[in-house]
């Protein structure tokens, strides 16, 4: 008996593969048997910032100076930013398991900037991706140029 084996080149088992993915896709549609595909992987955290706590410290054996505890409307989220001494590396971004909290690093140095922010913008929104950690602070609604002080100096002259 002979039994020579076929070789497959890269590019033929690629076709092959695809030929097995597409008949099982059409197979799944005409059969109406094709599941619900949900992405699988982390639950991002995203809320408008009701109010915050700040807490600052001068313990030498911690990296942070300072932590800006922010929460949700309805309190069932919050998130810790805390500010890292500027020599220190910043560790990742991260969200709970359950998407209700989470924890964003600056740099000390970034301090003022975010302070100043959470004052003077509203709505504030916080994101933090889980798959990749990037985390936003970022302003909920448009705003025209200028309106921050437009509003500052008819609060400070007392006009309408």
């Amino acid at each position: 008996m002979n039994s020579k084996k076929k070789e497959y080149t890269r590019r033929d088992a690629v076709g092959l593969i695809g030929k097995g993915v597409a008949a099982a896709a059409v197979t799944s549609a005409v059969l109406g048997t094709a599941k619900e595909v949900k992405a699988q992987g982390a639950v991002n955290l995203e809320f408008v910032i009701k109010d915050y706590r700040a807490y600052m410290q001068s313990a030498p054996q911690f990296q942070w100076t300072t932590q800006i505890i922010v929460r949700s409307g309805d309190f069932t989220k919050q998130c810790t930013l805390y500010f890292w001494k500027d020599e220190a590396n910043l560790p990742a971004n991260t969200v709970a398991a359950d998407g209700l909290s989470g924890a964003m690093y600056y740099p000390e140095s970034r301090l003022a900037e975010i302070r100043d922010f959470m004052r003077y913008e509203r709505p504030i929104r916080l994101t933090i991706v889980a798959g990749n950690g990037i985390g936003t602070l970022a302003n909920d609604a448009d705003e025209k140029p200028g309106d921050h002080d437009l509003r500052l100096s008819r609060l400070v002259n007392n006009t309408p």
